[in-house]
């Protein structure tokens, strides 16, 4: 092979790996994707539940990979954190019985103009359609569990999906793991503040969602670890607790031996 078919083969590489990024990997989960395999590499030999390790930690920060796994994580949150453009948003309201008329008409929001509108669904799987009495424009009705799941058709509006707020704080939080591993604690913090931001926001939107949920409880214990290392007992206990409580809240009972065993080290 001369030298131009060696440089022609690269390019077409090259290629076909964007090709593969653009097609199978949504704008920032590759960056995510290859930081999170390099992590789950070094884990085994990096990291030790609840415990400070200065020899390997020093390791890590010296590690030209693992500063370009912090590169990538960051490009990973912001491009995560760029609007996207939806043409149909769903919002969801509890069916507030003292506001319900007798024959069943559901009084909601339009989720074009926010003026309340009326529609006559009733309980049940059904579903029915309407137009806006202020702006005319249209919006789908399901009521469904007791609640009215309301969606605009026809929109265009510019947003970041939950699916997105949910990647951007799981990037935090193992940024901030990744700093906890080298001994940066001051940045581990920041990062993990900033994922618990964002959960608690999504949270307060969604109070059952099982996967937000599994974050929360994650991050946590992740706070707690950070606080163990710095000997700050007292607040890591509390984290620990308050990330097995999350977990037993939402049926989860794996990390229940882990969890306990660092309580009982700090009694």
């Amino acid at each position: 092979m001369n030298t131009w078919q060696t440089i022609a083969l690269i390019c077409g590489i090259v290629l076909v790996s964007l090709i593969f990024r653009q097609m199978f990997f949504p704008k920032g989960l590759w960056e995510y994707s290859l930081a999170h395999f390099r992590m789950v590499h070094w884990i085994p030999d990096y990291y030790v539940p609840g415990r400070r390790t200065d020899d390997k930690a020093a390791i890590l920060a010296n590690n030209p990979e693992v500063l370009n796994t912090i590169e990538l994580l960051k490009q990973s949150i912001a491009k995560r954190a760029e609007p996207i453009i939806v043409h149909s948003l769903t919002k969801s309201y509890p069916i507030d019985e003292d506001r319900r008329a007798y024959d069943g008409t559901n009084y909601i929001k339009c989720p074009h103009c926010g003026i309340s509108s009326k529609i006559s669904v009733r309980y049940g799987d059904e579903s029915g359609h309407g137009l806006c009495s202020l702006c005319g424009k249209a919006f789908a009705v399901k009521v469904m569990n007791g609640n009215i799941y309301i969606t605009g058709l026809g929109m265009k509006i510019k947003m970041v999906p939950l699916t997105h707020k949910i990647d951007m704080a799981t990037a935090n939080s193992e940024l901030g793991f990744l700093y906890r591993m080298m001994n940066r604690f001051s940045d581990a913090q920041d990062a993990y503040s900033k994922a618990e931001n964002i959960l608690d926001e999504l949270i307060q939107n969604e109070p059952e969602n099982k996967e937000i949920l599994t974050s929360k409880s994650l991050l946590t214990f992740r706070k707690g670890e950070l606080a163990h290392i710095q000997n700050n007992f007292t607040e890591a206990k509390h984290f620990y607790q308050e990330s097995l409580d999350l977990d037993h809240s939402i049926g989860n009972h794996g990390d229940d031996e882990l969890v306990n065993r660092l309580i009982g080290e700090l009694a």
